[in-house]
């Protein structure tokens, strides 16, 4: 076999192979990417009352991020009764650090709302290792806290 057409042969040869290592690698990322599937975590607290408080409450709702995300979404409800005056502020902890401001003024029962989680904080709630603080003017660290937990996934 002339040299030149044997040069061709190995040329598309080596060409069918990256073609064809290309083609599986593109093949499955796309699988991999169809099945990421975002993940729903349920969230619950029951709020306990600090000393000196006859109040109490619930937090509930539900976390979802992408199937990999380092962020996600926390949607929630608190109701409450029985606390010394209007609520401030509802808080989410790790510790005594607060991670996020849930509700900033005038939190009635029954407010509802969604709010992004991102990086340390969004690792932090998928690691149950936060809290609910419910804040009030007499009581300025939490008149009700509680841990807020996760369960289950969907996938």
């Amino acid at each position: 076999m002339p040299r030149k057409l044997r040069i061709g042969v190995l040329v598309v040869v080596a060409l069918a192979v990256v073609a064809g290592s290309l083609i599986g690698f593109l093949a499955s990322h796309a699988g991999a990417a169809a099945n990421a599937t975002p993940k729903t975590y349920s969230a619950a607290a029951t709020l306990k009352a600090v000393s000196g408080s006859h109040g109490h409450g619930a937090f509930t709702g539900k976390v979802t991020s992408p199937a990999t995300a380092t962020s996600g979404t926390l949607t929630w409800k608190l109701t409450y009764s029985g606390l010394s005056g209007p609520v401030t502020s509802v808080l989410l902890r790790q510790g005594t650090k607060v991670l996020a401001h849930l509700c900033s003024s005038a939190c009635k029962s029954g407010v509802h709302k969604s709010i992004s989680l991102h990086g340390a904080s969004f690792k932090a709630l998928s690691g149950n290792k936060t809290s609910v603080a419910v804040v009030t003017k007499a009581h300025v660290s939490g008149e009700l806290t509680g841990a807020l937990k996760l369960k289950g996934t969907s996938v």
